[in-house]
């Protein structure tokens, strides 16, 4: 391959999602051979579980918030601490084509697309209860898959995208939420991060939060988040996949 040819595809391949496998990622990321036993997403939405499938290529496992959106941060919480609770709520299909968890404000990605959930006139088709029985069953899965990792002395990397809403607050769910991982897992001193990723923008000054965390809380920060309607290719990808490159790699 001549050299203007490779100069043009490495610029072609940084624009697309095969970018991290490609030059980044040259052994493309082998998750099983990474310092973690399990890499699990917390959201608050699917813009995580995208980087992650960016570095992984679609090795790593989906847990139960993989594919979710979290309209209530406090009640995720809640959800995280009662997870043996999802299978029995009630649950609303949303206009975006979501099902929510009515309890917890969670709303899920049905296996059913938009247009099988909604006539043209907006009202719910007749295929709406065998989508949400189908999404019960599946997050009861999920759920229980999340529940028994707790119950595990793993190694596990939590990643969580952080939506800025005030300095103090934020600081006070970041310590909220470490502490009800470390209280579920079962084992006294269980290994793990909690990895919050931010957007710069919204933290001036980092100093900040680095000082007050605790030891196994990290901040990511990177330029952007992509906007909820485009999750898959907005944002500071690159910024991302440089930031999960170094916690894949890191030994702690």
């Amino acid at each position: 391959m001549n050299l203007f040819l490779r100069k043009f595809l490495r610029l072609k391949d940084k624009y697309t999602r095969r970018y991290v496998c490609n030059l980044i990622f040259p052994y493309k990321a082998d998750y099983f051979n990474s310092y973690w036993d399990e890499i699990i997403s917390l959201g608050y939405n699917c813009e995580v579980n995208a980087r992650l499938e960016d570095v992984f290529c679609n090795h790593y496992k989906h847990f139960l918030f993989t594919s979710s959106y979290e309209y209530n941060r406090e009640l995720f919480l809640k959800a995280l601490e009662e997870l043996g609770n999802f299978s029995n709520d009630d649950y609303t299909v949303l206009p975006n084509g979501l099902i929510q968890n009515n309890r917890y404000r969670i709303g899920f990605h049905s296996r059913y697309p938009k247009n099988e959930l909604f006539n043209n006139d907006k009202s719910l088709t007749s295929a709406v209860p065998a989508a949400i029985e189908e999404l019960k069953s599946r997050v009861k899965y999920l759920a229980e898959k999340l529940e028994n990792i707790f119950r595990q002395n793993k190694k596990v990397l939590f990643v969580i995208k952080l939506q800025y809403t005030d300095f103090n607050q934020d600081i006070e769910y970041i310590i909220k939420l470490n502490e009800v991982i470390k209280k579920k897992f079962s084992c006294s001193n269980p290994e793990y991060k909690l990895l919050v990723v931010i957007s710069r923008k919204n933290y001036p000054n980092l100093d900040l939060l680095y000082n007050i965390l605790p030891d196994n809380v990290d901040i990511g920060v990177v330029h952007s988040f992509a906007p909820d309607s485009n999750t898959a290719r907005g944002g500071d990808i690159i910024g991302w996949k440089r930031l999960l490159k170094k916690y894949i790699e890191y030994k702690f």
